[in-house]
């Protein structure tokens, strides 16, 4: 979570680890929904990469 900008995190936690949607997370961080959207995406795809490493340093 420490590569992802504030805004992703803000995103990835209101979205993922509290349950809220996409258009809720956006009305409460007063931003476009679509905006929200990029956030996410860019949030998990981050996320998969760093996984993917880790993973593959187990290995």
């Amino acid at each position: 979570m420490d590569q992802l900008s504030e805004a992703q995190r803000a995103v990835f936690v209101l979205v993922y680890l509290e349950g809220f949607t996409l258009d809720q997370a956006a009305e409460m961080l007063d931003k476009a929904p679509g905006t929200v959207r990029t956030h996410l995406h860019r949030a998990l795809k981050t996320l998969r990469s760093e996984l993917a490493e880790v993973m593959a340093e187990l290995d």
